[in-house]
């Protein structure tokens, strides 16, 4: 699919949630989920969020598909604005969400046509024939037999419910998927067919996933882009050779090296980070990696660094000593 123009584009997305106290709900506080975050995303193209369990990376996918309202920010599809006045059906027909659990996101009374069937008749497409119609034939371009339309999700595997799960959200034809840790909860093995069949869905149809995720591994065999958060905001962002072959920030340094190597003769030196996340109620006022960074220098106490272009494939760093960290040429 040609690449004229982006399909999503995330411009300074925040989402704070208010902390209240006393009989009156004053408010005494906000979480920092997501501060300012930037990203782009082509036609066809995988972007990976990547970052810790309190990273932000699933509030900044359900806000920029507007599960929740962002704090504040700018959302594009296709170059139309995303506001609260675009409407959820609207919406819902651009972008769709896949997520973590399948049996949980699966009505279970609702036979597997009928769940994958559903967007369909929410937004009065077609009649009930056409509908299942669709809906089966969904179903066996996930891979699944027609003869399977009619089981409830509970007598379908994990690996199985999350096809249900991958057909569903292609059921109104949308241009974005957002990926919510999709294989984390299956087996090793299934985990490599979903992942093989996200891989020809999306060259056989050109929709733009967005996939979050914490395991660098799956991440690295799914997307072009990967963009490594910490604690609400985008500490790297580049192409998936970018980051895996010259990881700039010392905090995506850390973990690519806690990715297994499948061969055991490779020894690689393990980065442990000390500390833990800091409270994203009061961030720190300079680097928020400051504390737990083993290069931390008085400038990153001092002041908060910027998201700067740092090569010329436009790989993009939040660290005062980018270029210092440059590991270029070493295979990871």
């Amino acid at each position: 699919m040609a690449e004229s123009s982006p399909v999503l584009e995330v411009d300074n997305l925040v989402k704070h949630y208010p902390i209240r106290k006393g009989v009156f709900g004053r408010e005494v506080g906000r979480v920092h989920a997501v501060d300012g975050v930037s990203f782009t995303l082509w036609p066809g193209r995988s972007l990976g969020l990547v970052g810790e369990s309190g990273s932000g990376k699933t509030t900044a996918g359900r806000a920029a598909m507007r599960l929740i309202e962002p704090t504040s920010g700018d959302v594009r599809i296709a170059g139309e604005p995303v506001t609260a006045a675009t409407g959820r059906r609207t919406l819902a027909r651009r972008i769709a969400m896949v997520f973590q659990d399948p049996m949980g996101s699966l009505n279970p009374r609702l036979s597997a046509a009928a769940n994958v069937a559903e967007p369909l008749r929410i937004h009065r497409i077609g009649d009930p024939r056409s509908r299942r119609q669709r809906a089966v034939e969904l179903l066996e371009q996930v891979g699944l037999r027609a003869d399977l339309a009619e089981r409830v999700p509970a007598e379908f595997s994990g690996g199985q419910r999350q096809r249900i799960g991958i057909a569903r959200a292609l059921a109104l034809s949308p241009q974005v998927i957002v990926l919510d840790e999709p294989v984390s909860a299956l087996d090793v093995s299934v985990q490599a067919q979903v992942l093989n069949l996200l891989g020809r869905l999306q060259e056989e149809l050109g929709v733009a996933f967005l996939f979050i995720s914490h395991d660098l591994s799956v991440v690295r065999h799914v997307c072009d882009q990967v963009a490594v958060m910490y604690l609400g905001t985008i500490v790297e962002i580049g192409s998936r050779e970018q980051i895996y072959q010259d990881p700039r920030h010392p905090y995506t340094q850390a973990l690519l090296s806690a990715v297994p190597i499948p061969d055991p003769t490779v020894e690689r030196e393990r980065i442990i980070l000390g500390g833990d996340l800091p409270n994203p109620v009061d961030p720190p006022a300079g680097c928020r990696f400051q504390g737990r960074c083993p290069k931390v220098q008085q400038v990153c106490i001092d002041t908060n660094p910027e998201l700067v272009v740092r090569s010329a494939g436009g790989q993009a760093v939040a660290c005062h000593f980018a270029d210092d960290n440059a590991v270029e040429g070493e295979s990871r």
